[in-house]
């Protein structure tokens, strides 16, 4: 008798429990059909363009130097590493050739002088020959003259700028090639930041755009402008080259790779979706709102781009849910189970 109770109680416990079970919120149990999606709000607000490239720095002056005669290395007066100033003599090559061809020439310009002066003080006994022979002779020796002297002062390796000599060439006793190469140096005084902008971004970047640097892992932040704009794109990679000046204590030094950050406003509110959460079926273009725990299809006409973004000119408005992945595969009234809320500038 005892143990037909016990059974009892034990069924009445059980039929309890199952009670329990069925009276259960539904929100407590996911929908095993919904598809698992990531959303975004739809936001309105100013546009806002912004642009991450990576860029080099490089000397907003760079000069190899070279001896246009060649000849021989008679003196090296500086070494690598040296600072110097705009007209510092580098290095003297085949000086003593040079002074010699300029005291030649200035010998044949002074006697040519002296023919034409005599041809001057008697014009009436002197023939027309000897009179055109003078002044062609005068002439070539003024333009020999000329000539040496440039010769002689280029036979000086300069510094045409106050700079950091990054490389020395040659060494004493060398006999060089004319056009090779002596010395290389460059400005540390004068950096700039050089990126490549694709012909999607061209239009907005453009001189005095805002900008930021960063280098070393983010130690390094600068605030700077777009100082220049290729006009034209490079052909071998399609891109424009845009210039970014910065200040020599920055820490930065030519050679260093940099992310470069651009940002600039349109001047107008607007709303803007990711281009990955545009739907393009048929002819149609949209976006997939989700409402009530379902998605529902919104059509939307589309305007320019705004960097990676497409601004939207109609269809949707502030605090829409649209969705932005997972939804490749949706169709009208699909149930969703939003997993995951980005937000604006967030990839998802």
């Amino acid at each position: 008798m005892r143990f037909t109770w016990l059974m009892g109680l034990w069924m009445v416990v059980a039929c309890s429990g199952e009670d329990e079970k069925k009276v259960a919120s539904p929100r407590e149990i996911p929908n095993a059909k919904a598809t698992r999606v990531e959303t975004r709000m739809v936001h309105v607000g100013p546009a806002v363009l912004v642009l991450e490239l990576p860029g080099e720095v490089g000397s907003l002056h760079d000069a190899s130097l070279a001896s246009p005669r060649g000849g021989y290395v008679e003196r090296v007066m500086a070494k690598r590493g040296d600072y110097v100033r705009a007209g510092t003599s580098l290095a003297q090559i085949d000086s003593t050739a040079a002074r010699a061809d300029a005291a030649r020439a200035e010998a044949e310009w002074t006697l040519a002088k002296t023919e034409m002066d005599v041809v001057l003080q008697a014009p009436d006994s002197v023939s027309n020959a000897r009179r055109t022979r003078a002044i062609a002779q005068l002439k070539s020796a003024e333009a020999n003259h000329a000539l040496a002297k440039a010769m002689m002062n280029r036979s000086q390796i300069i510094a045409p700028f106050s700079g950091v000599v990054n490389d020395i060439d040659v060494e004493v006793g060398e006999v060089l090639a004319p056009g090779m190469r002596v010395a290389r140096i460059v400005d540390v005084d004068h950096l700039k930041v050089s990126v490549s902008v694709s012909d999607r971004d061209i239009a907005w970047t453009k001189q005095g755009v805002d900008a930021v640097v960063k280098a070393d892992g983010g130690r390094i932040t600068l605030k700077t402008k777009v100082a220049r704009v290729d006009a034209a794109a490079d052909m071998e990679t399609r891109t424009f080259i845009a210039e970014l000046d910065v200040s020599s204590g920055s820490g930065l030094r030519p050679g260093m790779l940099v992310t470069v950050m651009l940002s600039a406003q349109a001047g107008q509110t607007v709303i803007t979706i990711p281009q990955y959460a545009l739907v393009t079926r048929g002819i149609a273009n949209g976006v997939f709102v989700v409402k009530d725990g379902k998605a529902h299809w919104r059509d939307i006409v589309a305007g320019g781009l705004l960097s990676h973004d497409i601004i939207v000119e109609k269809g949707l408005q502030k605090g829409d849910e649209i969705v932005v992945r997972g939804h490749r595969e949706l169709t009208e009234g699909d149930p969703v189970l939003v997993v995951r809320d980005t937000v604006e500038g967030e990839t998802p």
